[in-house]
């Protein structure tokens, strides 16, 4: 199975290129991306080559913001109390919607209630060694 890479852009460009039908101008600035871990991490890389591509399609600038630490309080925080208008992106980690509400309960923020999903950029598989010999179907 491919990861879903290249249809997530295709949508999230898409939903974007319909955005001046509904709000005139949008984007008419740089639009941030915010990432909740340390740079060269892979959802960084991810998040950097998504927002390069898109920047290209949508003719508009998509810089990334790295927010690391606090196990991604930090960056879900900063999202959250951002300005709803489109300009910002919450690009964290798949964890951090399961883990993050047990993990800082004290958070001024309501995961996953002060967020719009916008769709899945990529997804990362996982692996574990085993027997080279043995057949796989």
């Amino acid at each position: 199975m491919k990861p879903m890479y290249c249809l997530t852009i295709a949508v999230v460009a898409a939903s974007l290129a319909a955005a001046p039908a509904q709000a005139q101008g949008y984007p008419n600035k740089p639009v941030r991306i915010i990432i909740d871990s340390a740079p060269g991490s892979t959802v960084d890389v991810v998040t950097r080559v998504f927002a390069d591509k898109l920047g290209e399609f949508v003719g508009v600038q998509f810089v990334t913001v790295n927010q690391p630490g606090g196990g991604a309080s930090i960056a879900a925080r900063l999202a959250a109390t951002s300005p709803p208008d489109g300009y910002t992106l919450y690009s964290p980690a798949a964890s951090v919607f399961a883990t993050l509400p047990g993990a800082a309960s004290n958070l001024p923020l309501h995961l996953p209630r002060d967020f719009v999903p916008i769709g899945f950029v990529s997804e990362q598989r996982s692996a574990e060694p085993g027997d080279r010999n043995e057949k796989t179907a």
